[in-house]
């Protein structure tokens, strides 16, 4: 059960940075137009 958590947690992580490295390259986007 514990286990089951951490992952829970290691994934959601996960998804938040790559969120926030989508971002980031979006407004790089952005800047190069």
């Amino acid at each position: 059960m514990e286990q089951r958590r951490a992952l829970g947690i290691e994934n959601y992580v996960e998804r938040a940075y790559l969120a926030i490295e989508k971002d980031k390259a979006a407004a790089k986007e952005d800047e190069n137009k």
